[in-house]
């Protein structure tokens, strides 16, 4: 009868950078494709407006605000006096750790257990 123990660990430790930089040089996101259509077609200075006319100096009449057709406009993703890059860029690192304990043990010469 011979018993056998083993006890083994391991450990793994690994960063990962990555940047993303998908909407670095600008988004905008439209009510819908109307808006976007008379934005292309009559230029940047259109909008619609809260009493449902369309404007294409920018400006809504007075009483009324613009509800489209921009309803989002980024210039730039960077945040304060970081750069796009500076902002889309994280590392993570991992740490992975696996301990095992193994044990045999012959009771008789037809028998083992594990």
């Amino acid at each position: 009868m011979e018993p056998s123990v083993q006890v083994r660990g391991e450990w793994n430790r690994t960063a990962t950078t990555q940047i993303f930089v998908g909407f670095a040089n600008g988004r905008m996101a439209f009510n819908s494709v109307t808006g976007f259509i008379n934005y292309v077609t009559l230029g940047s200075g259109t909008a619609k407006c809260s009493n449902g006319s369309t404007v294409t100096t920018g400006t809504c009449p007075v009483g009324t605000t613009p509800v489209g057709p921009v309803n989002l406009y980024l210039q730039q993703a960077g945040v304060g006096s970081t750069t796009v890059e500076q902002a889309g860029t994280q590392t993570i690192t991992q740490n992975e750790f696996a301990l095992y304990l193994q044990d045999t043990w012959k009771p008789s010469a037809k028998l083992t257990l594990n």
